[in-house]
């Protein structure tokens, strides 16, 4: 569950007022009484919901710092360790720290029809049905306040047979 700040408040205060609004506006047409009862249920709801994850993308801001990784050759995995920091103004209930290694195209000498075609990203090893990415989600901090800074350290499985391999990391926070 995310943590809700005086904005979100604000905002399901908005959306109830609007709700009584258009319910009163509905009881007075009484002919269309209930389609408009339930539309006015469906459309306050489904504002409520989305304006709460809409208010945290632009209430909860975190950043990665000294971030390093390094490949560990004895158990054939790869560890990211760094600083996960609260830049925001609210607390923020998780950080989730998503990691992806793409194993380089360029390294393994393939051509264009191989590149290029539906199942190029499902069997990249030229059909020995090898993924080309290795992907894996992480929590690196919970309850993490105005300011603070949380260090972490998490580690993956490394494909022993991905060559050139690049590293895509993306942070989210609610």
């Amino acid at each position: 569950m995310t943590h809700l700040t005086y904005i979100h408040y604000i905002f399901l205060a908005i959306i109830l007022l609007l709700f009584v609004i258009f319910s009163y506006l509905a009881i007075k047409r009484t002919t269309y009484f209930i389609s408009l009862s339930l539309v006015n249920i469906f459309v306050f709801s489904a504002m409520a919901f989305f304006s709460i994850f809409v208010v945290d993308t632009y209430t909860k801001k975190a950043i990665v710092k000294d971030l390093d990784q390094q490949r560990i050759l004895r158990n054939e995995t790869i560890s990211f360790t760094g600083t996960v920091h609260n830049i925001g103004k609210f607390t923020i209930g998780k950080c989730y720290y998503e990691i992806k290694l793409v194993n380089n195209i360029d390294s393994q000498k393939l051509n264009g029809t191989e590149v290029f075609s539906p199942r190029a990203g499902l069997t990249n090893e030229k059909g020995k049905g090898r993924p080309g990415v290795a992907s894996k989600e992480f929590v690196i901090a919970e309850n993490l306040r105005p300011n603070e800074e949380r260090r972490f350290s998490v580690w993956m499985p490394y494909p022993p047979y991905f060559k050139g391999t690049r590293s895509y990391q993306k942070l989210t926070c609610h």
